[in-house]
């Protein structure tokens, strides 16, 4: 293996060809990398993000990616505003219900309100108001 050992002061190092790092890689300061960028090889790599995210997660193609799956879904979303092209429901309730909480079973949407009564959603044939 080829060794680097940085003599002067310089703030660009170029690398020309694969660079391996065997235990831990700190960058202090910005990282910017071009082109595909692959984190983990494996489903059971952990990827931990500490920092905040200030961009918006894009993908390629519509349609083509998921969030979490049926055996390892995310506990939770806090959205300022949900866009839904398609929502499927499930008969089964993950547990008791919360105050706030929206389900679809069997095709209809109900919200569970303070009283602690489910309500269901309207569901008429309605065509949403032109834009």
């Amino acid at each position: 293996a080829t060794q680097f050992t940085q003599s002067g002061s310089t703030n660009t190092n170029t690398f020309l060809g694969p660079v391996s790092v065997s235990n831990t890689l700190t960058v202090t300061n910005k990282a910017t990398f071009t082109g595909p960028v692959q984190l983990g090889d494996s489903t059971g790599d952990s990827i931990t993000i500490k920092g905040t995210a200030i961009t918006h997660t894009l993908y390629p193609e519509s349609g083509a990616y998921d969030v979490g799956t049926s055996s390892r879904p995310y506990r939770a979303a806090h959205m300022n505003n949900l866009m839904v092209t398609n929502l499927n429901g499930t008969n089964d309730l993950p547990g008791a219900p919360v105050v706030g909480q929206i389900n679809m079973f069997k095709g209809i949407l109900y919200y569970y309100g303070a009283s602690g009564q489910w309500f269901s959603f309207s569901t008429g044939n309605y065509q949403p108001p032109a834009s």
